[in-house]
């Protein structure tokens, strides 16, 4: 295919588009340096290699940014977080008896999405941006669960959908 063939696609996709937060990749170079700031939520599309990930990455240099890529195996647990396995130190008393310094114990472990809230919860002055590369790969509705509602926003930028924690998330 001939590069003007490509460009000529590119325009026709991007004249289908209906929201001004979705961006192809060619936009995305002819945008002010504050496209981060115009929308809470941002998908930037285009070919593999054109260059989204480095924009992306570009553009909040040297800000708070918590970075994961959705894949068919990602679920909820990989996103937000769950029990899982670790290794905690016996304590002295029982090192005897359990012949061993360390026991497996499960501790909840925040993944990409918990971290980007806590960061954000605890400096409310600054943006945090949670960037997921490859959304499209991925299950969203297993992914987000009950946290999709969450993606819709008033003008205020709150949901209008609120939710309820599972316990596991509300006691971390």
């Amino acid at each position: 295919i001939k590069e003007n063939q490509v460009n000529n696609i590119r325009r026709k996709v991007a004249e289908y588009e209906l929201s001004d937060t979705i961006q192809s990749s060619d936009d995305m170079y002819s945008t002010s340096s504050s496209f981060i700031s115009e929308s809470p939520q941002q998908i930037y599309y285009g070919a593999p290699g054109t260059g989204k990930s480095h924009e992306i990455k570009k553009q909040t240099e040297g800000k708070e940014v918590i970075r994961t890529t959705f894949h068919p195996d990602s679920d909820y647990s990989t996103f937000v977080g769950a029990y899982k396995p670790t290794m905690k130190p016996v304590l002295d008393q029982y090192k005897a008896v359990a012949g061993k310094d360390e026991d497996i114990a499960y501790e909840f472990i925040p993944q990409a999405f918990l971290q980007a809230y806590i960061a954000a919860w605890n400096n409310q002055e600054e943006n945090v941006f949670l960037v997921i590369e490859e959304i499209n790969r991925g299950n969203c509705a297993q992914i987000f669960g009950d946290l999709f509602q969450l993606l819709d926003r008033d003008n205020e930028g709150y949901s209008e959908y609120p939710i309820k924690a599972d316990r596991d998330l509300a006691k971390y």
